[in-house]
């Protein structure tokens, strides 16, 4: 898949036909390059605890076996979140994205 220009995806993003390339918001339109969109860090995140982690059987309690090793945390807008060595953190973007089918290698 060829990588796309600047303006190819600015083309992708302002158009309304089915095949949009959905990003918002869009603060600034220099998140937008040549192949890339920059992305923020959202504010929400799961801190896996760094501990043994028993063999998890998902046909049983998956949800509550599993969330014993989470932590879900939300931050302010603005502050800091330390990322520790040897940790692990699942974290969302700010943006929304929705991306067509087109655009994905499959």
């Amino acid at each position: 898949m060829p990588v796309l220009s600047k303006e190819k995806i600015w083309e992708r993003i302002v158009s309304v036909n089915k095949n949009r390339l959905v990003i918002v918001p869009i603060i600034d339109d220099d998140q937008v390059g040549f192949g890339t969109v920059d992305l923020r860090l959202g504010t929400s995140f799961i801190i896996i605890q760094n501990r043994r982690i028993d063999t998890l059987d998902p046909t049983k309690n998956f949800q509550e076996a599993i969330s014993k090793y989470q932590e879900r945390v939300v931050y302010p807008i603005g502050s800091r979140f330390i990322l520790q060595p040897g940790q692990f953190v699942l974290g969302g973007t700010l943006e929304y994205l929705k991306i067509p089918y087109d655009l994905l290698d499959t």
